[in-house]
């Protein structure tokens, strides 16, 4: 067992058995408190400040996280049934309309009810199959089960993702999960896993994390708000942190 599989129930989850998709929907709503406690973490929401946003605050994100952890669940069970693309989409969507009304129409997961749909999803599938959730293995599941269905999907065109796309050519979100989540796959679990092991704590784990994610992903919200010179400095001081 690894540090980090210590503080996780991951045994249950290979388990599987009936009661995985509420316990899936409750770990992506755990993941995303996790983010929003996660401290300092540049431009970024936190408890303790909104970094460079100005029309939202941690509150927002309560009660965005409270509304979408059902979702999630839905999402996983949808998985488990290896349903098709579009199911899912419906889903996220109805996830998106929940978010937009519990925020007073402020986007606060927009990015995650898409990548940790998918991942929910792709999770409530391999469980379903008997086999393990472990990082690969999900990437692999959502590149072989919707990833073309993904590749067409042409939505978020005016998003900050979107116009980042149309300007520099970046990937974004969409090129992540056609690609089985590289960045997430290669980079931060494996700098989470790091972090745990050396430091002991999970804020730490977490810094230790984004700062590596920062280090090496053509982020579309960087490139929207500062452009291709914005990214490089960003990922330049992420890199000697």
């Amino acid at each position: 067992m690894t540090p980090l599989e210590a503080v996780l129930p991951l045994p249950i989850l290979r388990d599987g058995g009936s009661g995985t998709a509420p316990l899936i929907g409750r770990l992506a709503a755990r993941a995303l408190r996790a983010e929003l406690m996660c401290f300092p973490k540049p431009g970024c929401v936190s408890v303790h400040d909104s970094g460079s946003h100005r029309d939202m605050d941690a509150r927002h994100f309560i009660r965005s996280i409270g509304i979408l952890a059902p979702y999630f669940e839905v999402l996983a069970a949808a998985g488990e049934r290896e349903a098709a693309f579009e199911e899912l989409k419906e889903i996220g969507i109805g996830a998106e309309a929940a978010m937009l009304a519990a925020t007073g129409g402020i986007n606060t997961h927009r990015g995650a009810i898409f990548s940790m749909g998918l991942l929910a999803a792709a999770a409530g599938l391999l469980i379903g199959r008997g086999q393990p959730p472990a990082p690969r293995a999900l990437g692999r599941a959502v590149v072989r089960r919707w990833g073309s269905a993904i590749r067409r999907h042409s939505g978020g065109g005016d998003s900050h993702g979107g116009i980042s796309r149309s300007l520099y050519g970046a990937g974004g979100a969409r090129d992540e999960a056609v690609r089985g989540f590289p960045t997430l796959v290669t980079k931060a679990y494996p700098a989470l896993e790091e972090g745990v092991a050396i430091a002991g704590d999970w804020n730490a784990a977490l810094v230790h994390t984004i700062f590596a994610v920062i280090a090496v992903l053509d982020d579309t919200n960087i490139l929207f708000r500062a452009g291709r010179e914005g990214l490089v400095w960003a990922q330049e001081m992420a890199g000697g942190f």
